[in-house]
């Protein structure tokens, strides 16, 4: 996957999961790759380019090794010495920066060597043979989708985080519009899609109606999406309109034990309004 798409998907990963295992993994790989790259012999000619290399260490040793090999290649020669971290997750979703092996690391954090992490199931959620939201479809196979119809870095991020797309549907490319919510923010990086997304799959996806729901406003939205991109004002009204949705998804995302309480109120107030109808003259 060219990092012009990875880095994107990095950017969502690391700004936009407040709390997520993979964000404080991100996070702590970053930093760790600023202190390494700090303590290079030489730093004063990576001072340029520190901050891009420290992201590129993370994604996987694979992007490592290209790293160094490409830095290696210059002229004047830049070897790079130091351990540097890159992200690894468990299929149970567990996160952790990861050293390369061999190396006495801090308490607290453990070496993986490839055959531990093909025996423990780990990948690298940025890697091209990755898989950041775990849908089965890894990030190659669905940034070759994204490509194939014509789309565009935000939409491959939409398919790399979005279980429920593999990449064989445009959502800001030129075939098609974008998600409704996605065009009145004008970015799929916008934080407020995320929250929007993780009440999707928490929520809706588990019953009957939420999952009714979510398929008909996949349908429908393209060509309504279409004008709220291309118009302010009914991008300032669908942000308007989002935010007692926002507003509940925040509230349920943040204390989960409130789902079957707001649940419970909100059927209780359909059959009070029901008997209420029935009860008129």
């Amino acid at each position: 996957v060219p990092e012009d798409f990875a880095l994107p998907l990095i950017q969502d990963g690391a700004c936009f999961n407040e709390g997520s295992e993979v964000r404080n993994a991100t996070e702590t790989a970053y930093f760790s790759n600023l202190i390494a790259l700090d303590a290079e012999a030489d730093a004063l000619q990576l001072e340029p380019f520190r901050e891009l290399l420290a992201v590129l260490m993370l994604i996987s040793p694979h992007s490592q090794d290209a790293v160094v090999g490409f830095l290696s290649s210059q002229d004047p020669f830049i070897d790079l010495t130091g351990i540097y971290e890159d992200v690894t997750c468990t299929s149970s979703g567990t996160c952790l920066p990861a050293r390369v092996p061999g190396f006495t690391l801090e308490e607290g954090i453990e070496v993986f060597t490839e055959e531990a992490r093909l025996t423990l199931n780990m990948d690298n959620p940025y890697a091209g043979d990755g898989d950041f939201d775990e849908d089965g479809t890894i990030n190659r196979v669905e940034y070759d989708n994204i490509v194939a119809c014509g789309g565009t870095a935000a939409d491959f991020v939409m398919a790399a985080t979005d279980p429920t797309d593999d990449g064989t549907r445009i959502i800001n490319g030129e075939d098609g519009g974008c998600f409704i919510a996605t065009a009145a923010y004008g970015t799929p990086l916008e934080a407020k899609i995320s929250t929007l997304r993780r009440f999707r799959d928490a929520y809706l996806l588990d019953t009957a109606a939420g999952a009714a729901f979510v398929d008909a406003y996949y349908r429908i939205s393209p060509p309504i999406a279409d004008k709220v991109s291309t118009s302010p004002a009914l991008g300032a009204l669908v942000r308007l309109l989002l935010l007692p949705v926002l507003l509940v998804a925040t509230v349920l995302l943040t204390w989960p034990i409130l789902g079957p309480l707001f649940l419970a109120t909100a059927l209780a107030a359909i059959v009070l309004h029901r008997r209420r109808r029935h009860s008129r003259p």
